[in-house]
């Protein structure tokens, strides 16, 4: 049975198109098939329809293709969806115009945040997917300043200008400009896996390139021997501890070891094998595997002798770094990785093993050829190096008196920030508030402001200091400490209100700090008491640290880094103490946290308050 051939349904529909021009769609049904299709006048459209109609009417039985303008009902649905938001909005607008614009802007934003909030996110993912504490904080670090540098509020700001003009700055060398690239381009990629952003605008940015000029800085073996020489009784510390230094140049320059990494070999010796002839326990730069590194008979001998003095290369103060290169006449020729380029170049010039430097470098051959080797060093130089003994440091007939002296003082030397135990605060603001300082006209407890905003507020010292006998500056409603800019705040009284009484202006004020309940009870009582941290004397500050027992253990910062620690091991909220504290994470984490303090022991050091007071 033949099938009945469909009547054609061809139609002309009048409609107005996004530009507000009148346009005319051809629509319906021929040979089986749909047709829509749109003209710019009646006539070339009735023109076109009528074409069909004659060809459907000689029986054409291969008719010819026709293209619609619109081929899925679905397209037609988000057109007039799309058409209804944008006359919404912007009644005289135009859907053309409008899709100009977004082509234009295409990997931009599609839906916006605060920057700051996102990048928190960010860094919480990539420490849940296992990203090392160190790479979370360096990126947390260098994003940033990506954010305050930039101006990044919203990621609404965050765009391709910003980012290159950021990137490729005047006053950065051109691997900090390689590694701000790379860490923006990863945060993009984030961005658009979240749809914050429908494409990543950084791969439009071109790498920056390192053109490397062939000079490797490394030091002669004369250079190296007087470095050890002078770290072997260089004093080290506040206690002025000789030779604490020794282990960590030992490392750096006879085992190639980074300086981060030697910073970090804890006193406990651990990472050294004295049988096995190895240092464990590094990280790979590209990959989660430990790296080992084998060790020569004479860098043994010279870090047992440490280990028995009590030091390790974790033993680093800046202070002395700075005196024991100067020292040794290398300060001027110094970059960051000079010792590691140095045993590298030495070491291949003698036995030219690259299988073996790329092992315990941790670099590829490429690397070490192009950034590492000085190959102008010769194989009885490099012999030298690496026969450096600790005869050749520390004479023999001096070791065991320095083992001896060293003993009580080692135990002193910190490994890592140090900080107060609950303990040792409490007895510190007991103390502060009993001891009368002032000779002509002596005050009771004169010094426990003082101690008490930078303990348990985290003040630095000199702003503690700048804390004066009016009241400005103490918020008790509101739970804050004003800190004011360098200089006596003018301030206006308002009128019948006294002076110290007065608000503090605007302008008037470095930062504002928030202040738990405690601290608030004891800085009232301070006020009762007519007492404020502006009433700091030396010999007060010596007087209450040596009867609270803390002189020996005693440094600058310690009151701030216990503050820290403790908050953080409280809250666990590490992006409030870099806000509050003014520090990058990287910072925080190296330079601020004692990771020994835990959670209860934080919680306790601020329900110290009440103990204070009743002491006093």
């Amino acid at each position: 049975m033949t099938e009945q051939r469909r009547k054609p349904t061809l139609k002309i529909v009048t409609f107005k198109n996004p530009s507000g021009r009148f346009a005319y769609r051809v629509t319906g049904t021929i040979h089986g098939g749909r047709v829509q299709k749109n003209f710019p006048s009646h006539e070339a459209a009735e023109e076109f329809m009528n074409g069909l109609l004659q060809s459907g009417d000689q029986g054409d039985s291969a008719p010819r293709r026709v293209t619609t303008t619109l081929l899925r009902e679905e397209d037609m649905k988000e057109a007039e969806l799309a058409w209804g938001r944008l006359r919404k909005k912007h009644p005289e607008g135009s859907l053309v115009t409008a899709v100009d614009f977004y082509l234009s802007n295409a990997g931009q934003v599609i839906r916006d945040a605060p920057a700051e909030d996102v990048l928190v996110l960010y860094l919480s993912r990539r420490t849940m997917r296992g990203n090392q504490d160190a790479t979370v904080a360096v990126a947390g670090s260098i994003l940033r300043k990506f954010l305050r540098e930039a101006k990044i509020v919203t990621i609404s700001d965050c765009n391709q200008e910003r980012a290159s003009a950021w990137i490729f700055a005047d006053d950065v060398e051109v691997r900090t400009r390689q590694d701000r690239r790379a860490q923006i381009h990863n945060f993009c990629e984030f961005l658009v896996r979240e749809k914050y952003l429908s494409r990543n605008f950084v791969d439009d940015i071109e790498p920056p390139k390192v053109t490397h000029d062939g000079k490797v800085t490394t030091i002669t073996v004369e250079q190296v021997l007087k470095l050890l020489q002078v770290a072997a009784v260089a004093p080290v510390g506040r206690k002025g501890v000789k030779g604490a230094m020794l282990p960590y140049f030992a490392c750096c320059v006879l085992s190639g070891v980074r300086p981060d990494e030697a910073r970090r070999l804890k006193r406990d010796w651990m990472w050294f094998s004295k049988e096995n002839r190895v240092i464990t326990g590094f990280r790979a730069k590209t990959s989660k595997k430990s790296r080992t590194i084998e060790i020569s008979s004479e860098l043994v001998e010279i870090l047992e002798f440490c280990r028995k003095l009590g030091y390790g290369p974790s033993h680093f103060t800046d202070v002395a770094f700075e005196s024991i290169r100067r020292e040794a006449g290398v300060y001027d020729l110094w970059d960051n990785d000079i010792l590691r380029h140095t045993y590298a170049s030495h070491h291949y010039a003698c036995m030219r093993d690259m299988k073996w430097l790329e092992k315990n470098m941790g670099n590829s051959e490429g690397v070490l050829l192009r950034s590492y080797l000085d190959q102008t060093v010769v194989e009885a130089t490099g012999r030298r190096l690496l026969a450096i003994t600790l005869d050749d440091i520390v004479p023999e007939s001096v070791r065991a008196g320095m083992i001896r002296d060293a003993a009580p003082l080692s135990a002193a030397l910190p490994d890592g920030p140090t900080s107060l135990s609950y303990d040792q605060s409490l007895k510190l603001l007991q103390v502060a508030a009993v001891e009368t300082i002032g000779k002509i006209d002596p005050v009771r407890g004169g010094m426990l402001p003082y101690f008490a905003v930078c303990l348990l507020a985290g003040l630095q010292p000199k702003e503690a200091r700048r804390l004066g006998p009016s009241r400005k500056w103490f918020d008790r409603e509101n739970f804050l400490i004003k800190v004011p800019k360098l200089g006596e705040p003018k301030g206006q009284a308002a009128e019948g209100k006294p002076v110290d009484e007065a608000e503090m202006n605007e302008s008037e004020i470095e930062r504002t700090i928030p202040i738990h309940p405690e601290l608030v009870e004891i800085l009232e009582y301070c006020r009762q008491q007519k007492l404020s941290p502006s009433q700091y004397v030396d010999w007060g500050f010596e007087k209450v640290r040596a009867k609270a027992g803390l002189a020996d253990i005693w440094d600058n910062g310690i009151l701030r880094r216990t503050f820290a620690s403790h908050h953080y091991a409280w809250k666990n909220n590490a992006v409030w103490l870099e806000k509050h504290l003014g520090v990058s994470a990287f910072g925080l984490k190296k330079s601020t946290l004692n990771r020994e303090v835990q959670g209860e022991a934080g919680a306790r050091l601020f329900s110290i308050g009440r103990n204070v007071i009743l002491t006093a």
